[in-house]
C-alpha cells in the first residue's frame, strides 16, 4: 500500500507540473479526492506557474480554480494563492469583446479567504461584493455569511439595499441575513416582499420560510390576508410549504379547501414538489371535499 501510495504521489506530482491545464486540474481533483495534503506545495507552485501569462497557459482558470478547490478543501495555508487569485481578472478574447473568464476564481477565493480566518478577508469581500461577474458576488455572499458577526451582516444589508442587477443576488443576501441573524433581519427581509422587482419580493419570501420560524410565518400569513391580488398570493405559496412547520401545512391544506381553484391548485403543487407523501392523505381529504375536476386534476 505505501509502494503504491508513493507511485500515486509521483505522478500527481508530475501532472501538478505539466504544462497542460487540463492535466493539472484534473490531478488538482485528485488530490483534494484523496485529501493528500502533502502535496499542498505542489498546488501552490502550479498555482504560481499558471499565473503567468494566465489566458495562454490556463484559458478559462481551469487549473487555477481546480487547484483553488483542492486547497481549501485540504485546509492547505494558502493565503498567497488565494489573495492572488481573488484579485485576479483575465479577459480572453471571444468572437465578440473579451470577456473576464476568472469570475469564479474569484469567488472560490474569497470563500477559501473566509474559511481560513484570513484577518483581513472582510476587506477583500467587500470588493467582491461589487464584482462584475454575478458568480463571484454570489459567492462572496455566501463568504461574507460564513465569517459572521456584525459586520458581516452589515455589509450583506448594505448590499441588499444598493441592489444588483441579478435578482438571485440580492435574494442570496437576504436568505443569509435570516441564517445568520434572524431575529434582527426579519423585518429587514420583510419589507423586501414590497420591492417593484416580482424575483426580489419572491426571495424575501422564500428567505422568511425557509428560516423556519414562527415569526416569519406570522409575517407571511398577514402578507397572505393583507394581498387583493390572486398573483401576489401565489407567490407565497412556495414559502409557505417551505416553512414546513404544522402551522404552515394547516394553512395551505385550507387554502385548498376553500381558496380559488387556481390558488388551490398552486397549493397542491407546492406541497408535491416538497412532500406529498407525508400530506396525501389530508391532501385527498381536502380534494374530496371541494370536489372539483381542476382539484383533482392538479393533485
Amino acid at each position: 500500500q505505501e509502494a503504491s501510495d508513493d507511485v500515486l504521489y509521483s505522478e500527481l506530482k508530475k501532472a501538478l507540473a505539466s504544462a497542460s491545464n487540463i492535466v493539472a486540474a484534473q490531478a488538482a481533483h485528485i488530490v483534494k479526492a484523496k485529501g493528500l495534503r502533502r502535496l499542498a506545495s505542489e498546488l501552490s507552485d502550479a498555482f504560481s506557474r499558471f499565473m503567468e501569462k494566465p489566458a495562454q497557459r490556463d484559458s478559462g482558470c481551469i487549473a487555477k480554480l481546480a487547484i483553488v478547490e483542492a486547497l481549501r478543501a485540504l485546509e492547505a495555508e494558502a493565503d498567497r494563492v488565494f489573495l492572488a487569485g481573488v484579485r485576479h481578472v483575465q479577459m480572453e478574447p471571444t468572437w465578440g469583446l473579451p470577456e473576464d473568464t476568472a469570475g469564479a476564481l474569484r469567488g472560490a477565493c474569497g470563500q477559501a479567504l473566509a474559511q481560513s480566518n484570513y484577518p483581513d478577508a472582510l476587506f477583500e469581500l467587500a470588493n467582491l461584493l461589487a464584482d462584475p461577474e454575478p458568480p463571484a458576488r454570489r459567492a462572496a455572499i455566501q463568504a461574507v455569511a460564513f465569517v459572521g458577526g456584525t459586520e458581516s451582516e452589515l455589509l450583506l444589508r448594505m448590499k441588499a439595499l444598493s441592489g444588483d442587477p441579478e435578482p438571485d443576488v440580492i435574494g442570496d443576501c437576504l436568505t443569509a441575513l435570516m441564517r445568520l441573524e434572524p431575529a434582527r433581519s426579519l423585518e429587514f427581509v420583510a419589507a423586501r416582499m414590497d420591492s417593484e422587482e416580482p424575483a426580489i419580493a419572491e426571495a424575501a419570501a422564500i428567505a422568511l420560510g425557509e428560516s423556519h420560524r414562527e415569526d416569519a410565518f406570522d409575517v407571511l400569513r398577514e402578507r397572505w390576508e393583507s394581498c387583493v391580488d390572486a398573483e401576489s398570493r401565489r407567490m407565497l405559496l412556495l414559502p409557505l410549504a417551505l416553512m414546513r412547520s404544522e402551522e404552515s401545512m394547516a394553512f395551505l391544506l385550507q387554502i385548498i379547501r376553500e381558496a380559488n381553484k387556481h390558488l388551490a391548485a398552486g397549493a397542491i403543487s407546492v406541497l408535491g414538489a416538497c412532500y406529498l407523501d407525508e400530506l396525501k392523505k389530508d391532501i385527498l381529504d381536502a380534494i374530496r371535499e371541494r370536489n372539483e375536476r381542476e382539484i383533482k386534476e392538479a393533485f
